[in-house]
């Protein structure tokens, strides 16, 4: 089923991508976006029009805008938080928002897709575009039952995955076990923590301590990564900034990092980030381990200083987590 999104009155923090993701929640997408900002014009148009319809509007004219559309409306009458209000039309539904309200919240309470299965999963992937994920979990399609899945674009090469299925009661089942497996490379959460929360939950939960020296990014990462945590000490040991001299190589970032861990304990973990930009691109090297191994990684970004940077950021957190999610380490 597509569903139409009409805009009837304009609000200046309304975010698309908001609606977009709260949608995906139950397996929704976007048909049709359409922004009216000279208020509730044209409802004979829009209303009988095919598909369900979200009808955002200042809380004053939601009443109005309800009584001049009766008779386009069922019977069929839901009121969510005295706030929300639901007519099912046929197969279809007419929901009318006021935006004052918590829309968000509301939506989830309001079933735009009564075929969406009894279990679902949320999972957060970085480093693959969204046709590649769709293609991946098309491929699964005849192996689960009743299987529905949206994907949301985030930000650059991040994406939600929302999936609903057919499951068992189990905590994990083996449809969870086929979907983690396809895009296992790519997950690093599984519920609504961002790249920095889920490290930092990560190093919390198998105590261990991060030691940082940080070059190009100028002690950034280190601040984003404690940025939301109570307790930045529970989770770092020591940070500086500290700029190499003369040409950055692996075997100068590998043990800038080895100098780390041998001043460190067995719950130490370091990471040291160098790198350098010139014409238009930032030459990105790190290094990151325990007692056990350093890697050391080389990313190439093209683009502003300012956006390298913070994408140099994402990248770094997401290979932290996947050596801290290795099999091979034990910490």
């Amino acid at each position: 089923m597509e569903y139409k999104v009409y805009i009837l009155n304009h609000c200046a923090d309304f975010s698309c991508l908001q609606l977009e993701k709260a949608l995906a929640q139950q397996n929704c997408t976007l048909g049709q976006l359409s922004f009216y900002c000279d208020g509730v014009q044209n409802f004979d148009d829009i209303l009988s029009s095919d598909g369900s319809k979200l009808l955002f509007l200042a809380s004053q004219d939601v009443d109005d805008a309800i009584k001049q559309s009766i008779n386009l409306l069922s019977n069929d009458k839901q009121v969510v938080d005295e706030m929300a209000v639901v007519f099912n039309k046929d197969d279809d539904k007419v929901v009318f928002i006021p935006y004052d309200c918590d829309w968000q919240s509301l939506l989830a309470k309001i079933n735009l897709n009564e075929k969406r299965a009894n279990k679902q999963m949320v999972f957060k992937l970085f480093g693959i575009g969204k046709p590649k994920i769709e293609e991946a979990l098309h491929n699964l399609s005849s192996q689960i039952p009743d299987f529905m899945y949206t994907v949301v674009e985030d930000e650059k090469l991040k994406c939600n995955v929302y999936i609903s299925y057919s499951g068992s009661e189990n905590l994990i089942d083996n449809s969870q076990v086929l979907v983690a497996s396809a895009l296992k490379d790519y997950i690093y959460s599984e519920n609504s923590l961002d790249l920095a929360q889920t490290l930092a939950q990560m190093l919390k939960l198998k105590e261990l301590k991060l030691a940082m020296v940080e070059g190009i990014t100028a002690g950034s990462l280190v601040a984003k990564i404690c940025q939301s945590f109570d307790k930045p000490q529970q989770i770092l040991s020591s940070a500086r900034v500290e700029y190499l001299p003369g040409e950055i190589d692996a075997d100068s970032v590998y043990n800038q990092a080895l100098g780390l861990i041998e001043k460190g304990g067995d719950d130490l973990f370091a990471v040291a980030v160098q790198g350098e930009y010139k014409d238009n691109c930032l030459t990105l090297m790190y290094s990151i381990g325990n007692k056990k191994s350093i890697d050391v990684y080389k990313n190439v970004l093209r683009s502003s200083k300012s956006q390298a940077i913070e994408f140099a950021l994402d990248v770094i957190m997401f290979n932290i987590i996947k050596k801290l999610r290795q099999n091979n380490l034990v910490f």
